[in-house]
């Protein structure tokens, strides 16, 4: 019994929808964005910047998740001057207790100044912050 060469059609078919379904969303993904907007990094030795409307910043703190000691956005900015877009645990390597960062990720998206504090707390509940840093952003 010989096979019908229809589904192999459909099979390319599919493929061939999946490939250009693949192209527009990267299309769509890189047009969105002007190609102007920029990353600052803030980090503990630098704590201000100055930054234009649409461009993102990152905190980006030194953390041992291993030890229980950890960073947490104790003072968001104001929503008119800056969105947070997230937190991520970035690890520092494969090594078992290797240290890695901390990172907050935030949008600029109006004129002013943007005041963030995090707080970095010991392992435990009901324990108080062990340092707190402030930084500031100034969106143009």
């Amino acid at each position: 019994m010989t096979r019908s060469p229809r589904p192999v059609r459909r099979r390319r078919r599919h493929r061939l929808g999946a490939v250009v379904l693949a192209l527009v969303v990267l299309v769509a993904a890189c047009s969105s964005s002007s190609g102007k907007s920029s990353l600052t990094v803030l980090t503990p030795s630098r704590k201000t910047a100055t930054v234009q409307k649409d461009d993102r910043f990152r905190l980006s703190l030194p953390e041992n998740a291993g030890t229980g000691y950890h960073w947490v956005l104790d003072t968001r900015p104001k929503a008119s001057v800056a969105r947070s877009l997230g937190s991520a645990y970035v690890p520092g390597g494969t090594q078992p207790g290797a240290p890695g960062t901390q990172t907050f990720t935030f949008l600029a998206v109006g004129a002013g100044t943007a005041t963030v504090v995090v707080a970095e707390y010991p392992p435990g509940s009901g324990t108080l912050a062990t340092q707190k840093l402030t930084f500031t952003v100034t969106v143009e």
